[in-house]
């Protein structure tokens, strides 16, 4: 039975998880000391109800924790000691630390797309993973907008590791942008 501990911040309509357990695995997480996420870019400076242009961009860097892995492991039943076991990861696959999982990493595309499209249906996404990203690494997720149909925008999507630039993930990506009462393109 998975046990969530919550608080509501009154100032905000936000759900915070601060720790949950599973207790068929006796295993508790904390995420109360995890920061907050600042996305960047031209994307994030668009008025709301505005269809982004093509060209138009935004990212976000994180690095996750054993923490977030342990706790995605308990949230998603994906628990492959290659994601939680250190020495597992070592011996198993030759990493120094436990991997990311892959959905993980890729989550950071709907963070980009939640803080910058509100109200955007993520309606279609296809992945290729390329390299392992390892805990404690950081990555840089970015969102590039390359088509954009009436309300469908459709954007390239890639993480790449910030020491060296090697891709670990990339694919496309596509949102159903909701409908405003006077939406505009604006150029890029």
């Amino acid at each position: 039975m998975l046990r969530l501990r919550t608080r509501v911040l009154p100032t905000r309509p936000v759900l915070h998880v601060k720790a949950f357990t599973d207790r068929a695995l006796s295993s508790s997480v904390s995420t109360a000391d995890k920061r907050a996420f600042c996305v960047e870019g031209e994307l994030t400076k668009l008025p709301p109800g505005t269809i982004p242009a093509v060209g138009v961009e935004a990212q976000v860097s994180h690095s996750f924790s054993l923490q977030d892995t342990r706790a995605f492991a308990l949230l998603s039943g994906d628990n492959n000691p290659l994601h939680v076991d250190a020495e597992f990861a070592l011996e198993h696959a030759a990493e120094s630390k436990p991997v990311v999982q892959g959905l993980l990493s890729a989550s950071l595309f709907a963070t980009i797309f939640g803080r910058t499209v509100p109200g955007a249906v993520y309606v279609k996404q296809d992945l290729r993973w390329r390299a392992p990203l390892l805990v404690g690494e950081l990555v840089v997720a970015r969102i590039r907008v390359v088509r954009v149909r009436k309300r469908f925008v459709e954007c390239e999507t890639t993480c790449t590791k910030s020491d060296g630039g090697v891709v670990v993930v990339d694919g496309h990506a596509t949102l159903l942008l909701p409908p405003p009462a006077n939406q505009q393109a604006i150029p890029s």
